[in-house]
């Protein structure tokens, strides 16, 4: 929870899902802070319970991953729990907190030597270059620029926007500044420089 910024991986297929899903569920018992499956399943910092029904705290849509071993309930927790145990007996050097091309390699190693990879993305060239694709698109329709977001700001502020450009303490004035930034650096991946000249 504190090791790193929260980050989220665009996940191809039914085989990338399961082994992250496996890799995420394994996590506190390769780092020894559970002793085996028997206490991962009473462990109450991973949605492992949740799946197997040892403890329901509403974290994770857990039938969604469970119908992927069966659509029967019970044989599906048993077969997930198979498959937890078969990943602990094959031991992973399988890095699966990033896509890229390791970790979509390590899952497929029969993947084409020219094949499309990106870091946030854990599935087949195909499924990478449809993603990019997607969202460059939107990126394109979506598109606004600086000066737009400072226009829509002040606005909706009800500020002038040439007040935005000069130095001030003003709450309400900071606030509309921190609404710009976030905007600017999240949404149009400006350089924080860049937004500070232009903010003043």
């Amino acid at each position: 929870l504190f090791q790193n910024r929260y980050k989220s991986i665009i996940c191809d297929e039914e085989n990338y899902l399961l082994e992250l899903v496996r890799y995420i569920h394994l996590n506190p018992l390769r780092a020894g802070m559970v002793a085996s499956l028997a206490e991962l399943d009473l462990f109450p910092w991973s949605g492992h319970a949740e799946l197997t029904g040892q403890g329901s705290r509403g974290l994770l849509q857990g039938d969604d991953i469970l119908m992927l071993f069966s659509a029967r309930r019970k044989v599906a927790i048993r077969k997930y729990r198979v498959f937890l145990e078969d990943g602990l007996q094959r031991g992973s050097s399988i890095k699966l907190s990033q896509g890229g091309k390791l970790a979509s390699r390590s899952l497929n190693p029969a993947r084409p030597e020219g094949d499309l990879f990106d870091d946030r993305i854990l599935g087949s060239g195909d499924f990478v270059e449809e993603i990019l694709n997607a969202s460059a698109c939107q990126a394109v329709s979506n598109r606004l620029t600086l000066a737009d977001i400072i226009a829509l700001i002040a606005e909706y502020f009800e500020i002038d926007p040439a007040v935005l450009a000069l130095s001030s303490k003003e709450r309400h004035i900071a606030s509309a500044k921190a609404v710009i930034c976030f905007l600017a650096t999240r949404h149009l991946r400006s350089r924080g420089l860049e937004v500070e000249g232009v903010l003043g």
